[in-house]
């Protein structure tokens, strides 16, 4: 095998794998997906609805590009492996066709996200004019990009790379600090005071709740364990959080009606933490919109807090800076809370650092703590919805992407610079340890400072592993290429 078709195979795979990787992270984002949730209890009917949803503008153009990097890549080894032109044509519009069927498959178990036919249609057509692409300018934009890389790579030192590493390493740092007060992204500064309190329904309508509401309370304060202990015990929760504390909204109402709580969204937009107590029934364990239980809002679209049904599931929309004016980005889901017609007792907690939800018990709680790694992530994010299971392995989820954002480019740039240097072992091992383990440690003590928190001996052997990990990968890749060359 000469180098030619050799560097053809190496750039097939590497546009290929960036195509698909580009493909995932902007259309699978929160990667939060909701199987059983759909497939328990969706109707044909509303399957049916969905597709009939209209694209916009905007995402006609988006997916009429997105899937142009995938197709060229995949052009590109079928040449290599010398697949006749037409023959290819047809396998990349099957790729496409199956690959963008899948993205709109996965997308249907994202609450907020939409899949049609038109999304089908223009992600096939841009697969198969990435084939034509590269079957009119292929050769011309690959000599480019490989003259552009040997340039690169010639340019490319251990000086450069050191400077690099650690430029991205500051970067990495200055970007983090910020997000270390959550405070600032959660609050509840932004509520708006003359918002109404509605029971069973939005203001404007059309979003009808049906079952029964006996109580409920709201205060601006948290509850404490003993609090939420006598809570869920006690027949009137509401009787217990008014011992110890100030009630700002007391109600035993029939449903579907509205109140003025000027003074409510006041206090909590001050506080930026309440405790809600409910108790109620649902009519029917299929509702959809959601249907709004109880809602602090305007309209649609414009709300301060709402409790809703979604199927047999609870959704809960709450205004910050980060989630937006509708409370979407995200909006938090806990499942089958109305899976029977019985009357339970909701507990609703929140502050900006957590959010949690007891129902009815205990042992049956959820809880999602609002980390800097989630807050970094949602504020990068371009949806303007998505919904979150409400579970710490969300929390776990967030800070590994976090953590590969700032360690595995840190790592490849590591492996790079040693398959580049010479000297003996002793001088290898200082390197490499000092390379991983001193960025690991001094980000970890930079976080602990600033959020005033103790240093965390697990998020060090995240780190640490990522840039091992990643060190390893990049230096054989090099050795190989090295060798090749």
């Amino acid at each position: 095998m000469n180098q030619s078709t050799s560097l053809q195979k190496e750039w097939a795979i590497s546009i290929l794998i960036g195509g698909i990787l580009l493909i995932g992270i902007t259309t699978l984002f929160p990667y939060d997906f909701f199987f059983w949730e759909m497939i328990s209890q969706q109707t044909l009917e509303e399957i049916v609805e969905l597709l009939k949803t209209p694209t916009n503008l905007k995402d006609i153009v988006l997916n009429s590009l997105l899937f142009i990097p995938f197709s060229f890549g995949l052009a590109e080894l079928l040449e290599y492996w010398k697949v006749r032109f037409i023959r290819s044509l047809l396998l990349i519009l099957i790729a496409s066709l199956g690959l963008s069927l899948m993205v709109e498959i996965l997308q249907f178990f994202l609450p907020g996200r939409t899949s049609t036919p038109i999304d089908l249609l223009t992600n096939t057509l841009s697969g198969v004019a990435g084939g034509l692409l590269f079957k009119s300018f292929g050769n011309y934009v690959l000599t480019q990009c490989q003259r552009g890389f040997d340039w690169i790579k010639r340019l490319i030192s251990i000086p450069i790379l050191t400077v690099f590493f650690i430029s991205y390493f500051g970067l990495s740092c200055w970007l983090s600090i910020p997000l270390q007060n959550t405070d600032k992204f959660w609050s509840l500064e932004n509520w708006k005071a003359d918002f109404p309190l509605i029971l069973g329904n939005e203001l404007s309508g059309g979003r009808l709740w049906t079952g029964k509401i006996d109580r409920f309370c709201i205060t601006h304060k948290t509850a404490s364990n003993s609090e939420i202990t006598a809570i869920l015990t006690s027949e009137n929760p509401c009787d217990i959080l008014s011992q110890s504390q100030e009630i700002l909204y007391t109600a035993v109402q029939p449903e579907f009606s509205q109140f003025s709580v000027n003074q409510l969204n006041q206090a909590l937009s001050q506080t930026s933490e309440f405790t809600l107590s409910i108790q109620l029934a649902t009519a029917s364990s299929h509702q959809l919109g959601p249907a709004r239980i109880l809602s602090i809002s305007k309209d649609f679209f414009d709300r301060n807090l709402t409790l809703g049904q979604w199927r047999s599931h609870l959704s809960i929309r709450l205004r910050t800076p980060m989630t937006g004016k509708n409370g979407t980005r995200p909006e938090f889901i806990i499942p089958n809370v109305f899976s029977d017609l019985k009357t339970h007792t909701l507990l609703l907690i929140y502050s900006p650092d957590k959010i949690q939800v007891y129902i009815d018990h205990l042992n049956r709680n959820y809880t999602l703590k609002i980390t800097p790694e989630m807050t970094g992530f949602w504020q990068l994010s371009p949806v303007d919805k998505g919904g979150l299971h409400l579970n710490n392995w969300n929390t776990r989820f967030y800070k590994l992407l976090y953590y590969c954002f700032v360690f595995f480019p840190l790592g490849l740039c590591l492996g790079w610079m040693l398959s580049r240097m010479r000297g003996n072992f002793s001088f290898y091992l200082l390197f490499f340890s000092s390379g991983v383990i001193l960025p690991s440690i001094l980000l970890e003590v930079l976080l602990s400072l600033e959020s005033a928190r103790m240093i965390s001996g697990i998020n060090l052997l995240l780190s640490l592993s990522i840039m091992m990990i990643a060190s390893y990968l990049s230096y054989q890749i090099e050795k190989s290429r090295m060798k090749a060359g």
